[in-house]
């Protein structure tokens, strides 16, 4: 479960660029309430497709598979201002989040014992969000020195670098 916790720590101090950073990089503010529909639509896709996409690989192949897609499209959302591109690039991101939360969540379930289930679960919970909470201030920080596109470039080096360099550790 420690190798869960790190690396949705690790997930989620990335994902949280896209409530802090993607903003940035439009334009119009109503544009973003779009776009982050989109996220909610793909995050309901990935509900519906999460069975078919978790028999296709191992837990700890299918969520490195996801933190990288994770990443280019972090790439590919700072790489381009064309309006339909940024909405497939959300819709899919939305998948990929719902697809590795999810796959993380059952993977501590499945490792948790009986007795201490719920606290590790909560644990978890708040590994992620505390991950989120605390490093949106570090890509705020990083904003004010470089572009938001180049920041989303450095999320997602970071995050591919990140499940590339974990591989190897197993999840489940």
């Amino acid at each position: 479960y420690k190798m869960i916790l790190l690396r949705g720590g690790l997930y989620f101090c990335t994902w949280s660029t896209i409530l802090g950073v993607i903003p940035l990089i439009l334009e119009d503010p109503k544009d973003f309430g779009f776009l982050y529909g989109l996220f909610g639509t793909g995050a309901v896709l990935g509900a519906s497709l999460y069975g078919i996409l978790s028999n296709l690989f191992s837990k700890t192949t299918g969520i490195n598979i996801g933190i990288c897609l994770h990443g280019l499209i972090l790439y590919f959302l700072s790489s381009t201002q064309i309006f339909f591109i940024l909405g497939l690039m959300m819709l899919l991101m939305g998948v990929t989040s719902f697809f590795i939360m999810t796959s993380l969540q059952v993977s501590a379930q499945i490792k948790f014992p009986d007795e201490i289930r719920g606290r590790g679960l909560a644990l978890i919970t708040t590994v992620f969000m505390g991950a989120t909470a605390l490093s949106s201030p570090f890509w705020g920080y990083l904003t004010n020195f470089f572009s938001p596109h180049t920041t989303l470039k450095l999320a997602s080096f970071f995050a591919i670098f990140f499940a590339l360099t974990l591989s190897r550790s197993k999840i489940s």
